[in-house]
C-alpha cells in the first residue's frame, strides 16, 4: 500500500549525499507529484531552485526520507505568542513552509518586533554556536512560527516604557560606569532613548498601531537625534581647540630641534 498520495504535503526528515549535492536540507517542504517505485516518490520542493531553475525543484525521495504534514491551508495558527515575545527572547523555529534557510528546531534570538493589527513579525538572528548560519544572518518570521524557549532578563532590561539608571544598575549588577558602557554598546545596534531632561532608558517603540502614537514617538526620536548632534558639535569645538594647541606644541618642538636644544 502506498504510504503517500499524489498531492500530499510532505517535509524532508532525512537527506543523503545525493541530496546534499543539490542543497536539499532537512525541513524543506514540498508536494508529492508521483509514485516512481514501491517506496520512491517524486516531490516538487517549495521555493527551491538549487541554482538551476524551477524545473530542478523536483527531487526523488524514499518514503523514509519524508513525512506527511498538515496542509497549510487548513492549519490552525497558534496565536499564543501574540504580544508576548520580547527583545532578547530565545525561541525555537517551528515548522513552516518557508524556514528562510533555517532548519526546524534551530534556536534564534529576537532582535526586533513589529505588530500591525493582529499580525506580529519578529526579526531574529541565530542563537548559540551550534548553528549553520552566521550571527549576521537575520530573517523575519511571524510570531506564530516561533516557539518560546527562555528569556534573559538582562537582555530585556530596556524593553519597558522607562527604567531608571539606578534600577538598571541593580538589575545588571554593575557599577554606574559599567552600566553606561553596556548601554552605549547596545545603542550602537539598537535605537535607545535616553533624553537628558527625562532620565532613564528605553528602546524606540516600533510596535505602535496608530498614526498619532507613531507621530509622538517620531518626535521623541528626533529630539534624541538632536541631542546627539548637539553633543557632536560641542565635541567638535573642543576637539578643534585641542588640535590647534597640538599644532602650536609641534611648532615649538620643531624650533627647539632646529636650535639643537
Amino acid at each position: 500500500m502506498e504510504k503517500f498520495n499524489v498531492g500530499d504535503k510532505v517535509k524532508v526528515v532525512k537527506v543523503e549525499s545525493k541530496d546534499e549535492c543539490f542543497f536539499v536540507k532537512v525541513g524543506m517542504v514540498g508536494t508529492v507529484e508521483r509514485l516512481e517505485d514501491e517506496n520512491l516518490y517524486t516531490v516538487k520542493l517549495d521555493n527551491y531552485d538549487g541554482g538551476w531553475g524551477e524545473n530542478r525543484s523536483k527531487k526523488y525521495f524514499f518514503d523514509y526520507q519524508i513525512e506527511k504534514v498538515v496542509n497549510e491551508d487548513t492549519k490552525v495558527i497558534d496565536r499564543t505568542n501574540y504580544g508576548k515575545l520580547k527583545f532578547g527572547d530565545v525561541c525555537r523555529v517551528g515548522f513552516g513552509g518557508d524556514l528562510r534557510g533555517y532548519e526546524e528546531n534551530d534556536l534564534v534570538e529576537i532582535v526586533e518586533l513589529r505588530y500591525t493589527g493582529d499580525i506580529g513579525k519578529v526579526l531574529v538572528r541565530p542563537y548559540g554556536y551550534n548553528t549553520h548560519k552566521s550571527e549576521y544572518d537575520r530573517d523575519w518570521f511571524y510570531d506564530y512560527e516561533l516557539v518560546f524557549v527562555n528569556r534573559d532578563s538582562k537582555k530585556n532590561f530596556l524593553d519597558e516604557d522607562l527604567i531608571s539608571r539606578d534600577e538598571l544598575e541593580k538589575r545588571l549588577g554593575k557599577s554606574n560606569r559599567a552600566m553606561r558602557l553596556e548601554v552605549a554598546k547596545l545603542a550602537e545596534k539598537i535605537g535607545v532613548i535616553s533624553l537628558s531632561k527625562v532620565g532613564g532608558y528605553r528602546l524606540v517603540n516600533k510596535s505602535l498601531t496608530t498614526s498619532e502614537d507613531i507621530a509622538k514617538e517620531m518626535e521623541i526620536v528626533q529630539h534624541q537625534i538632536n541631542e546627539h548632534q548637539s553633543r557632536i558639535e560641542h565635541l567638535n569645538k573642543r576637539t578643534s581647540r585641542l588640535i590647534a594647541d597640538l599644532e602650536v606644541l609641534k611648532e615649538q618642538q620643531m624650533d627647539l630641534v632646529a636650535k639643537g636644544e
